[in-house]
This record gives C-alpha cells, structure tokens and sequence, in this order.
C-alpha cells in the first residue's frame, strides 16, 4: 500500500503557527483530489473555516486543499515505519483532513465508507 505524507506548515496572520503531518494512502488521496476536482469554481474558491481548537481556525480554499494533495510526498516503507516508529501515529499536531472529508461527504462529493483505508 503506497502512503503519502501530507505537511501542514502555516503561519496564519501572524497570530499563530499550526504545524503537523497526516498519512494518507493513495486511495484516499485520489479520492480526494477526484471529488475536489469535480467542484464548480466557486466552490473551489470558496473560503472555509477549518478549526483546531475551540475558537482557532484556518481560513483555507478547496483550490488550497487541492494543491496540499498534488504536493503531497510519496513515502517509502522504510519512511513510513520510521514516522509511525518515532512518532506513533498517522498524524500528529494540527491536521484537516478529516474536517475535509467530513465536508465532502456532506457536501455529496464523496460517499462515507466504513471500512475505508485512511
């Protein structure tokens, strides 16, 4: 199975700093990038709050969340276990993906699946 790293480094009005990392795999992230590509451009361009707290939250686009997914890092097996080895986890600090899939599910542009390989 092919995962792919995707990195969130911001700095957001100069009020604060998010930074972490999801793993997604490659299923997922076609997945993704097909739904997204299937928006009407005001959709795409439609500005999103993505929270990460009770009250912080960055301002992102669907073109903005597209362009994370074509940058995203394919990983090999070796960085793979050297991230979940070190690290413990698919993702860790500020990630969106799961508020983005949430969103596109609601939004109909993706179908919800239970037993889908994050």
């Amino acid at each position: 199975m092919e995962s792919y790293l995707i990195v969130w480094n911001d700095d957001w009005a100069d009020e604060f700093y998010i930074f972490g990392y999801e793993i997604l795999s490659e299923a997922r992230v076609k997945r993704f990038i097909k739904a997204i590509e299937s928006m009407p451009d005001e959709e795409l361009n439609e500005e999103g709050e993505f929270y990460f707290g009770t009250n912080e939250y960055i301002i992102l686009t669907y073109k903005d969340i597209l362009k994370k997914l074509h940058n995203a890092i394919l990983l090999t097996d070796s960085e793979y276990n050297t991230i979940i080895k070190l690290f413990g986890d698919r993702s860790k600090g500020q990630y969106f993906f799961d508020i983005v899939y949430d969103e596109l599910v609601d939004r109909d542009y993706l179908e919800r699946l239970e037993d889908e390989e994050y």
